[in-house]
């Protein structure tokens, strides 16, 4: 059987103004990583929201998440850190809200996880 190869890493985001967010939040991490790789489709790219349950951030609050990058996926994670700290850094100019993360954190941490043990397992 072939083996897929895949990385986890745990992201910390420093959040600059409180968000209030749905008790099951993926959908607003899936926003987010969409505004950072610049597009709808995430191939090899698998979000966890280990922060899902809690609703209410405060400014200077961490915001946790864990992404694994699996077999050929079509980002590393030097480009998805770049286009984090974009997202963080970009503010609209609309006029209207703001998004919920875009122009709201910035990167505190990406830190690679322990390779699972797989032939232990």
């Amino acid at each position: 059987m072939p083996s897929i190869e895949f990385k986890s890493y745990a992201v910390t985001l420093g959040l600059q103004r409180s968000i209030r967010l749905h008790f099951n939040h993926g959908g607003a991490l899936h926003g987010l990583l969409r505004a950072a790789l610049g597009g709808h489709e995430m191939p090899g790219v698998l979000p966890f929201a280990s922060e899902s349950g809690s609703v209410r951030f405060a400014a200077g609050e961490p915001y946790r998440f864990v992404i694994t990058l699996v077999g050929a996926a079509t980002t590393s994670i030097e480009t998805l850190a770049a286009g984090l700290a974009r997202t963080g850094a970009r503010r609209e100019q609309t006029g209207g809200p703001q998004p919920t993360f875009g122009g709201n954190f910035e990167v505190t941490s990406i830190d690679a996880l322990a390779d699972p043990d797989l032939a232990g397992e």
